[in-house]
């Protein structure tokens, strides 16, 4: 490993950087497996779990230009082991912003390098020990094209005047913050709809808690352990015994049984306790009227079709333009009005994260738009 970091250390050129996680069957979205990539060095695969201490590691990705495909998946399983890459070049935004429809790497590696990859182990889990040859000859493949890949893409920005722009998005994804998570993550399960009583959501919410914790413990993936359909079916059935749950065919995962006096205690916990979570959740607006949320609704719809106008003849996605959310929020601040001008939109957009050449782009149209939009309202109202 420490000759790996001087040899990559001794030259210049971006890392093309890539990494391997076990999604779907461990507890953490760390990488079990990166890959670098350089002209000169050839290709390094670095095995997180056998080297241990990344900390050297961490220091020269922090510092150096990296270039990756789909980077704000591998950021946040990057930041798990302790590295924070800060300089990025992203080929799949990038191709994005370039107007390609399809932007997975092994299209864009057909399409433009004209290279056909082979993804059947894309989804495997990574976090066997030993890696079967075949997958790193995998692995190897996919960070080897990516300077190619970067090379050609930027020339495409170049020529459509979209350089600038794309690093202004990389900038963004280098530096957007982790993900918050909800407050009560185990609202979030599957079938919770079904769910009629506070009681049953008090036993899914400790089987939730329980399975979690057993998770994280164990490091594997909790739907492997018991599924969320075998959640909501105990706590709409409420079993009466430990034996009745063990019995029961819908009660399944891999962990179903050998821990059942775990599952069971939570079932326990969720039917004795007195703090019984409402059926629903409060949301910020829920006091308004149905006439105002409807009005509301109207207005960020009549922004959002402005919006897909621009988009469209720019040949862009509409989520690199603006998002619905961010529309929701720009009405939500009730700082727009008849009497705004295109430099106070561009000051709210600002506020609200819209990097500059999306503003250039969407500031008329969305003020024209809801101008439109409010004179609508006032001649169907009067």
């Amino acid at each position: 490993m420490a000759e790996a970091i001087q040899s990559l250390s001794a030259q210049k050129d971006d890392l093309a950087l890539d990494t391997e996680r076990a999604s779907g069957f461990r507890y953490s979205q760390r990488p079990y497996l990166i890959q670098i990539f350089t002209e000169f060095t050839g290709t390094y695969l670095i095995d997180t779990v056998g080297v241990g201490d990344l900390a050297e590691l961490g220091k020269l990705l922090t510092k150096r230009s990296l270039i990756l495909h789909a980077a704000g998946q591998d950021i946040p399983s990057l930041r798990e082991v302790g590295i924070f890459p800060t300089k990025l070049f992203d080929t799949e935004l990038a191709a994005r912003l370039a107007g390609y429809k399809k932007f997975g790497l092994q299209a864009l590696a057909e399409e433009i390098l004209e290279i056909q990859l082979d993804k059947a182990f894309s989804a495997v889990d990574w976090s066997i020990r030993p890696m079967p040859s075949e997958w790193l000859d995998y692995a190897a493949l996919d960070v080897e094209i990516l300077p190619e890949l970067k090379s050609r893409l930027t020339d495409i920005l170049k020529e459509q005047g979209r350089f600038e722009i794309a690093l202004q998005e990389f900038k963004t994804v280098a530096n957007k913050p982790a993900k918050k998570q909800p407050a009560e993550p185990w609202r979030k399960l599957s079938g919770m709809h079904t769910l009629t009583t506070q009681r049953q959501l008090a036993v899914a919410r400790e089987l939730w808690l329980a399975r979690d914790e057993f998770a994280q413990a164990e490091d594997i993936a909790p739907g492997r352990l018991i599924p969320d359909r075998s959640i909501v079916f105990a706590a709409t059935q409420l079993p009466k015994s430990k034996s009745k749950l063990a019995r029961a065919k819908e009660f399944q995962g891999k962990a179903s049984r050998s821990q059942i006096d775990r599952w069971y205690s939570a079932i326990e916990r969720g039917m004795l306790t007195t703090d019984l979570p409402p059926m629903r959740v409060k949301k910020e607006g829920n006091a308004l009227s149905t006439k105002v949320k409807l009005e509301i609704a109207e207005k960020v719809q009549a922004l959002k079709d402005a919006a897909q106008v621009v988009a469209d003849e720019a040949d862009l996605q509409l989520e690199l333009l603006i998002t619905k959310d961010s529309l929701s929020k720009l009405i939500a601040s009730e700082t727009i009005n008849e009497s705004s001008n295109v430099d106070d939109i561009a000051k709210q957009l600002a506020e609200l994260g819209i990097r500059d050449w999306q503003i250039e782009m969407l500031a008329e149209p969305l003020l024209e738009a809801f101008k439109t939009n409010t004179t609508k309202a006032q001649n169907d109202n009067p």
